[in-house]
Formats: structure tokens, sequence, C-alpha cells
């Protein structure tokens, strides 16, 4: 059983590495996530500074417009920008929690294993002591 420890000390660290490698992508994809709020809040005030309905001339009104059709279609690019971070996020949470989950297994099965060894070897020296204790008895059987 000794010759599995090494084979459980990399796999315990293969998971743990996993699991490191899950959290920064899940940091990477909440930053992404809170950029794209950020973009769309500011398109959505872009959107809302050409909103303004005071009069103006028709050139001008034709230019403000394009611009409010221009700022639109960037606000729901960007509202899709966000839902998409937010998937992302998601995503990186669920891979995170599958590889916390991963990891905490090889952990149980490391212990396990120590547990079984611990057994072992506590078994290996009650039985040395039976044995000792059965050859006093014989050679005390001997003495009478």
């Amino acid at each position: 059983m000794n010759n599995q420890q090494p084979w459980l000390a990399t796999l315990l660290r293969a998971r743990s590495a996993r699991e490191d490698i899950a959290k920064q992508q899940l940091g990477a994809a909440r930053r992404a996530e809170q950029h794209a709020a950020v973009r769309a809040r500011a398109e959505a005030e872009r959107v809302a500074e050409l909103s303004d309905h005071s009069p103006l001339s028709a050139t001008a009104f034709v230019d403000r417009a394009m611009n409010h059709q221009a700022a639109a279609a960037s606000l729901f690019q960007a509202n899709i920008a966000v839902d998409s971070a937010r998937e992302s996020s998601a995503a990186s949470l669920d891979n995170l929690v599958e590889a916390a989950r991963a990891r905490r297994t090889a952990e149980e099965l490391n212990e396990r294993h120590a547990s079984v060894l611990r057994n072992l070897a506590k078994l290996a020296g009650e039985r040395d002591l039976d044995e000792i204790a059965g050859r006093r008895h014989m050679m005390n059987g001997d003495r009478s």
C-alpha cells in the first residue's frame, strides 16, 4: 500500500492545482462581468443623454437620431456582453465548485489511505505483542 501514497499525493496536488486555476478563472470572469456592466451603464447614460427632445433644426434632429440609434445599438451590444459575462462567470463558479469537490474527494481518499496504513501498523504491532506474549507463555510453561 505504501506504493500508492506518492500516487495519492500527486493526485491531491493535481486536484489542488485545478482548484487554484478555477479560482483564477472565476476571478477573471467576475472582473470581465464588472467591466461589461460598467460599459453597459456608460452606454445607457449615453442613450439617456441623446434622448433629449428639445426642439432642433431638421439637420440637428437627423444627426441626433442617428447618434441615438448608434448609441442604442452600442447599448444592445453592451447588454449582450453583460449577459455573456454573467454566463461565463456562472460557468466558472460551477467549474470551481466541481474542482473543490474533486480536491476534497482526493483529500478523503488520502485520509482513508492513511487510516488504513495506521490500522495495518496497529494490527502488526498487536500481532507482534501477541507473538511475544505467546513465546513468553511457552517459555514460562517449559520451566514448570
